[in-house]
């Protein structure tokens, strides 16, 4: 296993040698700040979906690195996944099949994703983070992301594939937070709340194109917590890009 994967990231080596200015080797201090789950990825000009989610789904790895100053390009295919089905030992691999690039750390989510045949994004300055997305089957539970020119970065993803859930208020910031707290408890992915923009108001549900079921759920569960009846829509543009659902507290 060691072996074949020091022979993969050697043969991903070579490609750095076709005239790239910067290669995913030259990314120094590579660390894995969040994982998530979901079933669709909208992109600039696509998006992919997961038709059942129990076989499979889009791993989302959020990335921090260091690199030199100045404006870089950041390729997808710079990047493979590696991994080991546990139940019968069997080596696969899973192509990286979108990249977006977060314009702050303060940011939950990547706002867009460039997905197709060879997607990149264009970073300036010396600490950038970076979206990767996966696919991968519900067996797998630890992951070795492999790269152009370096070592590979482990990484346990464990068993769980929870759908994947977006907070943002503009109300008592203790409401977000018990919210958030309770959608966890009930098997969500929920990151830190964010700050919703300050003139909107009331208590709405916003799921992914494919997700109606889940966002009824979150719906429901919302109702009974907050003695609230949520208005529920599905997405109209790619502002949540790698979430399944948005809640959004409004005033």
């Amino acid at each position: 296993m060691k072996y074949a994967m020091w022979l993969l990231c050697v043969c991903l080596s070579l490609m750095a040698s076709f005239g790239w200015t910067m290669s995913a080797g030259d990314l120094q201090n590579l660390t894995v700040v969040q994982a998530r789950f979901t079933a669709r990825v909208d992109g600039s000009k696509r998006e992919i979906n997961v038709k059942d989610p129990t076989k499979g789904r889009y791993l989302v790895l959020r990335l921090r690195a260091d690199k030199g100053d100045g404006e870089d390009r950041i390729w997808a295919h710079d990047f493979v996944l590696s991994y080991t089905h546990p139940a019968n030992g069997e080596e696969d691999r899973a192509v990286i099949k979108g990249i977006g690039a977060a314009s702050s750390r303060d940011d939950v989510g990547i706002e867009e994703f460039q997905l197709g045949e060879e997607p990149y994004v264009t970073v300036k300055g010396s600490d950038v983070e970076f979206g990767l997305v996966a696919y991968v089957e519900p067996d797998v539970t630890d992951v070795a992301l492999c790269r152009v020119g370096a070592a590979p970065l482990p990484y346990h993803i464990g068993t769980e594939r929870l759908f994947s859930v977006w907070v943002t208020s503009n109300t008592d910031p203790d409401r977000g937070a018990k919210v958030a707290d309770d959608l966890r408890a009930a098997g969500y992915h929920v990151d830190a709340v964010t700050l919703l923009k300050e003139d909107a108001v009331g208590v709405k549900v916003i799921y992914a194109k494919g997700r109606e079921t889940e966002g009824h759920a979150v719906a429901d569960r919302l109702a009974a917590f907050l003695a609230v009846t949520p208005t529920v829509v599905e997405r109209e543009d790619s502002v949540m890009a790698e979430y399944d659902v948005l809640v959004w507290l409004g005033k």
